[in-house]
């Protein structure tokens, strides 16, 4: 089978050559794709373990610059890394259109698929539809950016009804800090909140979400649950600097759960799976082979709340390889394999 994985994702690195030796063999061609990392990205280090542990398979690894329908029309399957958020991002909105159309006309298989990838990228469809179908969300308005000026008055006067003492904005194609924004009662003025709205379609958002600020996110360790094919596979918990919210160097504590080496209780890990396992049996799609969910505490903002949320939902997710015991890169390595030998069947 002629598989092709796309990388570029300028994240997410790994260098654990003691649990993965065979690292050290990476050629000098195959780790300059990480750009401008010390250590090889996650994704680099995927599509290497997939070219050195399964021969049998004709692998390619590419980047943004092979994005073409010819190109992809070469393949069996492919496995986009880099996927449409980053050409959305590194680029504009016209290349996003570009490579969603590319998806879906060709031939090849791409993971993950182009119905899946549009329902998460735009995160008001599945905000809403998890609400619907009785999933923990938390409140949330969103504002569209198409709209004129009367529209973003009204609005205004719509989150101050809300009577939140503080909350936060975020672009909806939005990541890495991009775009994210807290408000307080004090700062929170039309013209301030006009020229943020300006400043938002100009780098081509089109709607913004807005949500009450939940104090105990940074007193509770964000859930991070990953699953491989449908199956849960492991945790990771964070908790970000609230001085560090929303930047580009955001720094977070983190751990695992008890039975994966750290101290959030399994008893909590246990209670997220089953959320997490009825999310995915849920979502109107075929089943991902790469999928995370983050669950956040409290939904009703109140410290002594144990009642966990689910805060997003992610298809091409960072991995945080480094930061776990599991071995991340090998099992998703293996995940792409089973999906492979399911389409030869």
């Amino acid at each position: 089978m002629r598989i092709a994985i796309i990388v570029g994702i300028n994240a997410d690195v790994y260098s654990d050559y003691d649990r993965s030796p065979w690292l050290e063999d990476m050629p000098d061609d195959i780790f300059k794709l990480s750009n401008d990392h010390d250590e090889p990205s996650s994704d680099v280090c995927i599509a290497y373990y997939l070219q050195k542990h399964y021969p049998k398979h004709d692998i390619d690894i590419l980047t943004s610059n092979d994005i073409t329908l010819q190109k992809f029309n070469e393949y069996d399957l492919i496995i986009g890394f880099y996927c449409p958020y980053y050409s959305f991002i590194n680029q504009d909105e016209k290349e996003y259109k570009r490579y969603m159309s590319i998806i879906k006309k060709t031939k090849a298989c791409y993971l993950q698929e182009a119905g899946l990838i549009d329902f998460i990228l735009n995160k008001s469809k599945y905000h809403k539809y998890l609400k619907k179908e009785g999933f923990p969300i938390l409140d949330t308005l969103y504002l569209d950016l198409t709209k004129e000026k009367q529209y973003f008055k009204n609005f205004y006067q719509r989150i101050q009804n809300k009577k939140w003492d503080k909350f936060v904005c975020k672009p909806e194609f939005g990541g890495y800090g991009e775009g994210f924004k807290t408000w307080t009662e004090k700062t929170f003025k039309l013209p301030a909140f006009l020229k943020y709205i300006h400043t938002m379609k100009q780098k081509g958002f089109k709607k913004i979400l807005i949500q009450d600020f939940v104090k105990e996110f940074h007193s509770f360790y964000e859930v991070r649950t990953y699953w491989h094919n449908g199956v849960y596979k492991n945790s990771i918990g964070t908790i970000i600097d609230v001085k560090t919210l929303g930047t580009a160097d955001e720094s977070m504590e983190i751990d695992l759960p008890e039975s994966e080496g750290g101290e959030i209780e399994d008893s909590l890990i246990r209670k997220l799976k089953k959320m997490g396992k009825e999310v995915l049996e849920s979502i109107p799609f075929d089943t991902p082979f790469l999928f995370r969910i983050d669950f956040g505490c409290c939904l009703d903002n109140k410290k002594i709340c144990r009642e966990y949320f689910i805060n997003e939902i992610e298809y091409n997710p960072n991995v945080l390889p480094n930061e776990t015991d599991y071995q991340v890169i090998e099992n998703i390595g293996k995940a792409i394999i089973k999906k492979a030998n399911r389409l030869k069947k």
